[in-house]
Formats: C-alpha cells, structure tokens, sequence
C-alpha cells in the first residue's frame, strides 16, 4: 500500500550548490494539470496586459500630440480673435465718426430749412430687421453651447461677431439713409439759390443775407385761390385809358370762387372800400399784410383770428374792376411788395 501511494506522487530533488542538503518536493499527480492551467492563465493574462498596456500608452501619446495640436489653435484663435476685435474696434470707430458728420449735416441743413421757414421732410421709412438677426440672414451664435472649453474660446469671437452686426447695422441703416439725405440736400440747395435770387442784389454781409432770408421765409407763400392765373402783374400798367401803379397782382376766377387766407393772421378790415369793393386785409407777423378786394361776399370780420387756408371771402366784381377776380396785395411795414416774389411758385 505505502508503494502505491508513492507512485501517485512525483517527487522533485532541489540540489543546492552549497553544502547545504537536496531539498526534495513531493507533488502529487492530481496537481499537475492546475499547475499547468495556473501557468497557461497567467500567460496568458500576461499577454492581455501587455496589448492593453502598449494600447494605453499609444492613446496617451495621441492624446499629447492632440492636446499639443489644440493648444496650437487656440493660440492661432486668440491671434485671431485679437485682430478681429482690432478690426471692429476700428470699424465703430470709423462708424461713429460717419454717424457724427451725418449728423452735423442734419443740423446744418435743419438750420438752413429754419432759417428759410421750410418744414423738415418726411423721412423715408427704412425696413426694420427682426430682433437678433443681422443683416443678410446670418445669426449669431448664442453663447453657451458647446463643451466649456469652446464656451471659453467662443465668447471673445461672439463679442466681436455681436459688435460687427451691430456697425454693420449702422452702416446699412445709414447707408439707406444717404440717398434720401443727398435728394433732400439737393432740394435745399435749389430753394436757396431760388430765393436768393428773390432777395435784393446787394446783400451785403452774410448777416444781412440772412436777415433778409428769415424776413422772407417769414411772409404769406400761399396762393389766395386754387386756380391762379394771372391778368395784371405788380408795376405799372394801363386801365381804362390811364397809365398807373398797380400794387398788387389780379387772378381773374369764376364769381363765388373761394378765396383763402395766404397766412395766418388777424383781419384788420374787413368790408366796403371804396374802388376795392368789399375787401379784406389780415396782418401777419414780421411787419406783413395782405389785402384781398373785389369780393362778393365777406366769411370774417375785424378782430377774427384766421390760418393759413381759411376761406375768408368769395370773389367777385365789386369797386372798380373790369370782371370777377381776386386783387391781392402784400404790404411789408405798409408798403406793398411784389407778391409773386414769396408766392410759392410749384
């Protein structure tokens, strides 16, 4: 029994090189086959970890040389950023400085147009863009989406997007506004050198100049009537044979015609006078009056307050007059001027 127990077992003799004694290990067979399967898993495992490991540090190096890439383009996107914001910098800059000289044109034509008494014109409506989208369809990217790290590198961009949509707002808007500025610069200059040549030659100074515009620009510009065509002009004429000044100037209209106030006013007269027929005389401001005579009918009487374009009369043949019209004169300071220098000509 004791010899077939021995054979069971597999013994292993260590013999040392020194004068120490063999070391003898006695294994049985069973054991064997787990050894064997011990040693072919950590072989094996071995091997696993080994591929994981070479994997690991080849991702990792990756990793660096995308990490050292990255740092790279941020640093060109900072470069970048930079001088965007340089640029739009420099765009409000130079926008500012167009929106200021706009501006003093404005001003410098608001204050010929009151200098002159020409109302401000109508501006032209301009079309409005929708909240947040600028100009040409283009949004701008809301900040806060994305990783946090192109958060970081986007807000720079963002900020100078936001700025360039804005100038470039102001630059359509002022842009579309140029033309209308231009026509109505022009429009002002036509009214300048048309009543510059309405004042007296000899202006003098430029103080003078204006005084004389302001004076007239100060004076009834309407028409008394719808209709006005003209039959006897301011100046000296001939009427029934005897050659005289006539002070104001005849528009020859239908009986009953209604004839307007030329300026707001107060009525001075208003009745029968001799020649004149029934009249009406209104005074203005500035040292003006106008006379209306001839009438059929009187609608005011001394002490009314009219405006410009209220019927005060309707026309007539009354006085001395050849046919139904409308004799009207200006005075300035009592005495009469030639209307058709201030009568709005259009």
């Amino acid at each position: 029994m004791q010899r077939t127990k021995r054979r069971n077992a597999l013994t292993i003799l260590l013999v040392p090189h020194t004068e120490r004694a063999p070391v003898s290990l006695r294994l049985p067979f069973w054991l064997l086959p787990l050894i064997s399967i011990a040693l072919v898993a950590v072989t094996v495992a071995a091997g696993v970890f080994g591929y994981q490991y070479y994997s690991l540090q080849h991702r990792v190096n990756d990793l660096l040389g995308e990490q050292a890439t990255e740092r790279v383009r941020q640093r060109e996107m900072r470069a970048t950023i930079l001088s965007q914001q340089d640029e739009v910098r420099n765009l409000s800059t130079q926008v500012e400085g167009f929106k200021a000289e706009l501006l003093s044109v404005r001003r410098l034509s608001d204050e010929i147009r009151d200098i002159l008494g020409i109302p401000a014109p109508t501006p032209a409506a301009t079309p409005a863009l929708a909240p947040g989208e600028p100009q040409g369809g283009a949004t701008v990217p809301a900040s806060g989406g994305g990783a946090p790290a192109e958060r970081t590198a986007l807000k720079p961009s963002s900020r100078s997007m936001r700025m360039a949509v804005e100038s470039g707002r102001e630059v359509v808007g002022m842009s579309s506004a140029m033309p209308a500025e231009m026509q109505s610069l022009q429009e002002l200059r036509q009214l300048v050198l048309e009543r510059l040549s309405r004042i007296d030659d000899e202006h003098g100074d430029w103080a003078t100049v204006e005084r004389e515009l302001r004076q007239w620009a100060a004076a009834p510009h309407l028409w008394p009537t719808a209709a006005h065509p003209i039959s006897s002009e301011f100046g000296y004429r001939e009427l029934f044979g005897v050659y005289g000044f006539h002070y104001g100037i005849d528009i020859p209209v239908w009986r009953g015609t209604p004839v307007h106030a030329t300026k707001d006013g107060t009525v001075v007269e208003a009745g029968w006078l001799g020649g004149w027929g029934y009249m009406v005389e209104i005074a203005h401001e500035a040292g003006y009056s106008t006379i209306y005579a001839h009438n059929s009918a009187l609608k005011v009487r001394v002490g009314d307050r009219v405006k410009a374009g209220d019927v005060i009369a309707l026309s007539g043949s009354t006085g001395i007059s050849t046919g139904p019209h409308v004799h009207y004169e200006m005075h300035l300071y009592g005495t009469p001027v030639d209307p058709l220098r201030y009568i709005d000509q259009g």
